[in-house]
């Protein structure tokens, strides 16, 4: 006579079918400071995120073409073009939410942002649970919108 525990694993292993696997969301960091770019992908690795680097404005539109990411995160300053006038044509090209994250960070520079679709603005230094909680929220919006996707 089977004991009931056997009984539950067989019939869970007939009735339960494997669940999806989740796809990591893709965030393209651009970021000029070397050693903040290899820190951001760092924790965002660690969260389970696949990250992309790009150091300039234009390696970021080259990044872009090469893979399309979830979420931006986005300098602003960089030394080829200001962030804000990268976030228009960025904008243009897709709808990946973009999350400014700058030791640039003025109200004039946080209007703007917001005027141009950011979803998010931390300023240097943030607290690492900030950056997960924006990344996080702007994923979840995206993808309630259609936008992404990816999970959060």
């Amino acid at each position: 006579m089977p004991t009931a525990p056997a009984r539950v694993a067989r019939a869970s292993c007939t009735t339960t079918a494997p669940s999806p696997t989740p796809v990591a969301a893709t965030i393209l960091v651009v970021e000029d400071d070397a050693a903040t770019g290899r820190l951001l992908s760092k924790i965002l690795i660690a969260a389970g995120y696949d990250v992309v680097l790009a150091e300039t404005g234009a390696a970021a539109r080259v990044r872009l073409d090469e893979r399309a990411p979830d979420l931006i995160l986005l300098d602003l300053i960089l030394p080829d073009i200001d962030g804000l006038l990268l976030t228009v044509t960025l904008k243009q090209l897709t709808q990946a939410p973009i999350v400014v994250c700058s030791g640039r960070g003025g109200q004039v520079d946080q209007v703007l942002a917001a005027r141009l679709g950011v979803v998010a603005f931390l300023v240097k230094p943030f607290n690492v649970d900030d950056l997960e909680g924006a990344i996080r929220r702007a994923l979840e919006v995206a993808r309630a919108q259609g936008d992404t996707t990816a999970t959060a």
